[in-house]
Order: C-alpha cells, then sequence, then structure tokens
C-alpha cells in the first residue's frame, strides 16, 4: 500500500511538473507559434494539373488528418452549441496546420488538390506516384 502511495505521489509530481512547463512555454494567443510554416498564397492550376510533389505532400497529410478526425468525432456531439463553434474552429485550425507542415499551403490546397485528382491530365502523375482514382 506504501509503495502503491509513493508511486500515486512520484506520478502526480511529474504531471504538475509537465503542466507547468506547458503554462511557462505556451506562446500568448496574440504571438505566431514558432511551428507555423510561413504563409504562402494558394492559387490553382487553370487547368486543374497537380505535380507530382503536391501529390506527395497531399499523401502526407492523409494520416494525420484522418488522426485528427478521429480525434474530434465525438466533440461535434456536444450538446453546447458555443462548444460545438469552438471545437469546429479548433478543428479546422489544426486541419490547416497539418497541411502547412507538410509543405501545402494550407487545407484549402489539400482539397483542391483531392478534386483534382480526377481530372484525366493527371493519371500519368498519379501513376508515378502509385496512386489512383476511383
Amino acid at each position: 500500500m506504501r509503495k502503491i502511495l509513493i508511486c500515486g505521489i512520484i506520478v502526480i509530481s511529474i504531471a504538475m511538473a509537465g503542466c507547468q512547463k506547458k503554462k511557462q512555454v505556451a506562446p500568448s494567443p496574440s504571438a505566431s507559434p514558432a511551428q507555423e510554416a510561413p504563409k504562402r498564397m494558394f492559387i490553382p492550376t487553370a487547368d486543374s494539373s497537380v505535380t507530382t510533389e503536391q501529390l506527395k505532400l497531399w499523401t502526407a497529410c492523409n494520416s494525420s488528418l484522418d488522426t485528427l478526425s478521429i480525434a474530434y468525432q465525438d466533440s461535434f456531439k456536444a450538446p453546447d452549441p458555443s462548444t460545438r463553434v469552438r471545437l469546429q474552429a479548433d478543428f479546422t485550425r489544426r486541419q490547416d496546420q497539418i497541411c502547412k507542415q507538410a509543405g501545402l499551403a494550407g487545407y484549402e490546397e489539400y482539397r483542391w488538390i483531392m478534386s483534382a485528382m480526377g481530372n484525366p491530365r493527371n493519371k500519368p502523375v498519379l501513376e508515378q506516384t502509385g496512386l489512383t482514382v476511383k
């Protein structure tokens, strides 16, 4: 029993120390997060052609975006409308961050690539990357 109590105190101490560190290094709302990639504008091509690099970056985002969706799926069932709105805004911001960290201009470019993949002009690029459109 004494060992359990000591282990519990150690775990709580470590958890509290970790929370204190987060508070110390957390940026202020007005500060720009260091992990955020520099902003660049996304301008879709007129002919909907996608580059091999864009497809590679798009693919790099998929698993993280899927994980994010799974993590947030129950959050949108919150009974309080203001909580749902806040969670939706947070979810949207995180989608954009994931895409920017992967090298895309943001979630807007990710969605555009997904829709442009079906263009027959992009078939050779898809074959190069090993992707197929169904």
